[in-house]
């Protein structure tokens, strides 16, 4: 253990790592967001980016934006500079449980407590395709390195 980062309020659901291994995103139950200093071992900044708890978090390849997925249905890209909003990806029903960048950054993958996997573009928000192979709630996402999108569930599969 390098450092102990205290700062959340309630539990921490949600870890992501800059791609150059400096900063650490970090979102909690109650939707509060922190970006931290992981060399320094400081917090840099705390802002409520959801209105229930963020359970998904990824940083873009240039490591100055983010996204974050959470209980209040929405994906939020953030601009890590201003934490401002840069865009809203819209479209589930329940928990945004977990988030994937492809390889290329280009598109984003989202599983849902709502039972469903979408796609979604990056550069527009608009989802490119949804989904819902009617076992439950989804868990976990990732793409594969040909671009396949892996998703695992309640059922204890592992569906491409």
């Amino acid at each position: 253990v390098l450092h102990v980062l205290p700062g959340h309020d309630w539990s921490v659901s949600s870890v992501a790592i800059s791609p150059d291994g400096t900063r650490a995103l970090t979102g909690s139950i109650d939707g509060e967001l922190k970006l931290w200093d992981i060399v320094a071992g400081k917090q840099l900044r705390s802002w409520h980016g959801h209105d229930r708890g963020a359970y998904g978090a990824v940083f873009l390849a240039d490591g100055h934006q983010a996204v974050t997925g959470s209980g209040d249905y929405t994906i939020k890209l953030w601009d890590l500079d201003t934490f401002k909003e840069i865009r809203r990806f819209d479209g589930h029903s329940g928990t945004v449980y977990a988030l994937a960048l492809s390889a290329d950054g280009k598109r984003l993958g989202s599983v849902s407590l709502d039972g469903t996997a979408r796609i979604w573009n990056m550069d527009t928000g608009a989802e490119i395709a949804e989904f819902d192979p009617g076992t439950g709630p989804m868990y976990s996402v990732a793409f594969a390195a040909d671009g396949t999108l892996l998703t695992g569930g309640i059922d204890r599969t592992i569906r491409d």
